[in-house]
């Protein structure tokens, strides 16, 4: 009997519980609605400037790994004549 009037109420708060987060006083959704169509339209205006962005880093990658190769060919007889005495 006991159990029975147990898990009655447990059933009881665990729909309430269910509700309350689906239906329930909640005020903050309508402000996270906006918020996401806001950043949404926010992220939409700046892909120019991404792509932007994208280019330079692309271009910096390309001097530094251009520095890397000279550099490395300058290194080389002298890493070379290393590696002999060895």
């Amino acid at each position: 009997m006991w159990y029975v009037v147990a898990m009655v109420i447990l059933m009881a708060t665990l729909f309430w519980a269910l509700w309350d987060e689906a239906v329930g006083q909640r005020p903050w959704k309508a402000y996270q609605r906006t918020w996401q169509d806001r950043y949404t339209a926010f992220l939409k205006s700046n892909v120019k400037t991404d792509q932007n962005a994208k280019g330079l880093e692309n271009s910096s990658i390309q001097r530094a790994t251009a520095a890397a190769d000279q550099a490395d060919a300058t290194a080389k007889p002298r890493r070379e004549e290393l590696q002999k005495q060895d």
